[in-house]
């Protein structure tokens, strides 16, 4: 496999990972906003938090796998005769 592939591969299997850990673990009300204080002054579901990751991280990992597909093709050495 190449390396930037197995990059992809096990950048989406630890955010795969990270987000099953997080849907165990999290509460069902978790704090989503703190005051200059650091005290919670605003509440979310665990699904929206989850549903937000979930979304952020896809578009994270697919923009990336584009963008540097695009780079990739971009720098192709030229072809000899």
């Amino acid at each position: 496999m190449r390396p930037g592939r197995l990059a992809l591969v096990l950048s989406a299997t630890a955010f795969v990972v990270v987000l099953v850990w997080s849907a165990l673990v999290l509460p069902d009300r978790v704090p989503s906003h703190l005051d200059a204080a650091g005290l919670a002054d605003d509440w979310t579901s665990r699904t929206t938090i989850l549903a937000f990751s979930a979304a952020m991280g896809l578009l994270v990992l697919v923009g990336t796998a584009v963008w540097t597909v695009r780079l990739l093709r971009a720098y192709r050495p030229p072809a000899t005769p």
